[in-house]
This record gives structure tokens, sequence and C-alpha cells, in this order.
């Protein structure tokens, strides 16, 4: 069991066992709303579930969290989860890698200053820079109106291309 205890209805997120494809759960079906967002985040970045035994549900509850997350439209969600980008480079986290910018995308334009953030700080590794990268694409794709924000974004750091990794120029 995790070190950490959630209430009901986040503690269903526990059993439910490896996610199906993006967008195919309906988490606010399973009564989470606004008030349970601290608690999902929480669940998102609880290192024990993380470091859970493969083979039990509870290593797949930060990705229901992360997806209920994204479902809520949680802003105050965006600057926690990128704790979570460094999984990428230091675990091979595909979960992370692919998940993570969708969620960024469902948040909106609020995680944009974030995600810029990360992305221009070169301490974060290669493939969590590219994921915040692709979150910000993410954004953009799904909010239209955030578009030249994210341009702006993402051309700050393009400015820097002589000092980037190739892939990250990319």
């Amino acid at each position: 069991m995790p070190e950490q205890t959630y209430a009901p209805p986040v503690s269903e997120l526990l059993t439910l066992g490896k996610p199906s494809g993006w967008g195919r759960r309906d988490y606010l079906a399973l009564g989470l709303g606004p008030e349970h967002v601290d608690d999902l985040i929480r669940m998102a970045l609880d290192e024990t579930l993380h470091q859970a035994d493969s083979s039990s549900d509870l290593i797949w509850a930060p990705v229901h969290a992360w997806r209920a997350l994204a479902q809520l439209h949680a802003e105050e969600a965006a600057k926690p989860l990128t704790a979570l980008l460094y999984r990428i480079d230091e675990y091979d986290d595909d979960w992370v890698g692919e998940d993570l910018p969708r969620v960024f995308g469902d948040i909106g334009p609020e995680a944009i200053p974030v995600l810029a953030d990360y992305l221009a700080t070169d301490a974060h590794g290669l493939w969590a820079r590219v994921a915040a990268a692709h979150g910000l694409s993410e954004i953009g794709q799904r909010h239209p109106d955030a578009w030249s924000d994210v341009i702006e974004a993402l051309t700050a750091t393009l400015e820097r291309f002589a000092d980037l990794d190739p892939t990250l120029n990319g």
C-alpha cells in the first residue's frame, strides 16, 4: 500500500490497473471534481506509487491521477506536474513522456509560462525539455487562441539554438 492515504473517490484510482488509450475513461464519472485536485496532484507525484511493484495496480495510479487532472483542466496542476518530467531521462518513463504533453494540452494556456520556463532551463534533461516543448505544441493545437503565445515561448528557446542540443532544436 502507498505510504500516503487517499479518500474516496480518489482512492478508487489505486485499483484501476493499467490504463487504456488516452481519453477512454471518464474520471469525472467516478465523482472526481475540482475539490479533489490537491489529492490528485499528490497522487500523481507520489513516489511510493511510482516505485510500486510492476505487477501491482498501484503503479498505474499516478497515470490515472494526471489523466483525471487533464479532464478537470486543473490549471494549478501544471507547475507540480513538471516535477515528473525528469522521469523521462532518469527512468525512460514513456508514460510521462507521452501522457504529460497531452495533460498540458488539456490544462490549456495557463500552462504556457510554466512549460516555457521549464524548457528554457538548461539544468533539465534533454527528453524532459522535449516533452515540455511537445506540451506547448499540444496547447497550441487545442487552443488556437493561444498559438501566438506558444510560438513566442518556443521561439525564445530556439533563439539560443547554437547552444542547444540538435534534438531539442528539432
